[in-house]
């Protein structure tokens, strides 16, 4: 008798199984097909059609990963904000729809750095969610992922951290971790060009810090 409940259960696993690989599948398919256009020579148009192609299959797939799977969740955020970024007229509802997917995200996997991020950024331009203020989701970020290899975010949360009148000291271990995370990269290291472009883009990324505590962080990219 005890064969049929681990057959059921078995069933159920595998089912399951079935259900996270497929939604992994959806969230694979969402960044690879995103990576593609991201070069500056794609055309507006091209970039519009894949958008609205990745929003209708993520949409209308069998699994539904949009409501439950954090990784699927978040490369949808993704498509948003890059729609956003792209379209200036479609703004708004990129806007309102990713915030939406970066709470999801948050409240189905709490870890994703990220979507805390996007969170904390959505609420700047005047997006409200339910789960944090601006500058609570701000913290959570660096909290969850305090180094990153991802520019835009690194740059982005000190951006942030700038409107949201936050207090950055140039020796604060988010600084640190913000020169860590890109100076420990081989070609880095070994290139005097990246070093300064580096420079260049530190410096538009705390431009609201006073000119003495600018430099004391750009002095420390060497």
């Amino acid at each position: 008798m005890m064969r049929f409940p681990l057959i059921a259960v078995s069933l159920i696993a595998a089912c399951f199984a079935f259900f996270v690989f497929n939604a992994a599948s959806v969230e694979r398919t969402l960044a690879s097909t995103v990576k593609q256009v991201l070069p500056e020579n794609i055309e507006d148009k091209t970039r519009l059609i894949v958008v609205e192609r990745l929003e209708n299959y993520s949409n209308t797939h069998w699994s539904k990963p949009l409501f439950w799977h954090a990784g699927a969740i978040a490369q949808a955020t993704r498509v948003q904000s890059l729609k956003s970024q792209w379209f200036p007229e479609l703004s708004d509802d990129a806007n309102r729809l990713g915030n939406i997917y970066a709470e999801r995200t948050v409240r189905v996997n709490p870890t994703h750095g990220t979507s805390w991020y996007r969170l904390a950024d959505y609420f700047q331009m005047g997006y409200e969610n339910d789960v944090c203020e601006g500058r609570a989701c701000l913290e959570n970020s660096w909290k969850i992922e305090p180094m990153t290899r991802d520019f835009n975010m690194a740059c982005g949360r000190f951006k942030l951290a700038g409107l949201y009148g936050s207090k950055i000291s140039p020796e604060s271990e988010k600084v640190k971790n913000y020169i860590a995370s890109y100076y420990y990269q081989d070609y880095f290291k070994n290139s005097a060009y990246h070093q300064n472009i580096y420079r260049q883009k530190t410096a538009a990324c705390f431009d609201f810090l006073a000119p003495k505590e600018l430099f004391l962080v750009l002095q420390s990219i060497k």
